[in-house]
């Protein structure tokens, strides 16, 4: 997917000591902005849970989990370090594995979308995905943020920067409408081309069986799960 940037400034290598010099006071200056970014969406994420969320709101316990970072030269198509990335934050387990790995090809079209875009310059997006995990309906929120150079060179050998950010929070449906939950689904489905059916039938029984259920406890049974 690209290099982390505190591996690239750890084993920077130049023709001579000023090249060195240069390079890495770049490189440093181009980590702290990516810093910046992330900043920006850790803010961005406690308005998320305080309620200012949009539809489909989470239990304020949550997020369950959080995943950041800051990467160099990024290349245009999900790899395996995206594949990785997912597994870990959406490890699902027996009947749940197919469905899950539908709604993780809904979330690798939309990111591989963004990055193969090419426009040099700053971008960013923001995305909202819902999926099952552990019996319970999940919302996924991954924001990202990059940077593309014109030409290589203007930052050490860096042809581009990322920084994103991923949490997963337990969605609690006392607050939140069915219908919400399913637009999303279908949006999402739409743009990666799978069909939503199978996905929105078992979010709609999930739903049904957590009817009666406190959110608050539906978070620390998947927490337990996932710790």
């Amino acid at each position: 997917m690209g290099q982390i940037i505190s591996a690239v400034i750890s084993n920077l290598k130049a023709p001579n000591e000023e090249a060195k010099r240069r390079n890495l006071e770049q490189l440093k200056l181009l980590q702290l902005l990516l810093k910046f970014q992330n900043d920006r969406f850790e803010e961005d994420f406690k308005k998320t849970i305080s309620g200012d969320g949009g539809g489909v709101k989470v239990v304020k316990d949550s997020p369950l989990r959080r995943y950041h970072e800051s990467m160099v030269n990024i290349s245009s198509t999900p790899s395996e370090g995206l594949d990785k990335i997912l597994n870990n934050f959406l490890p699902a387990k027996g009947k749940e594995v197919e469905i899950v790995q539908g709604f993780k090809e809904i979330i690798k079209t939309g990111l591989s979308t963004f990055l193969g875009n090419s426009t040099i310059g700053e971008q960013s997006q923001d995305f909202t995905f819902v999926s099952l995990l552990h019996n319970a309906i999940v919302r996924i929120d991954i924001k990202l943020w990059m940077y593309a150079f014109a030409v290589k060179g203007v930052i050490s050998e860096c042809e581009n920067a990322l920084c994103f950010a991923f949490t997963l929070s337990v969605v609690n449906h006392k607050e939140t409408s069915i219908d919400n939950i399913v637009f999303l689904i279908n949006e999402g489905a739409d743009r990666a081309k799978v069909d939503p059916a199978e996905l929105i039938k078992t979010i709609k029984e999930t739903w049904i069986s957590l009817k009666d259920q406190d959110p608050f406890d539906i978070h620390k049974e998947v927490d337990k799960v996932l710790k």
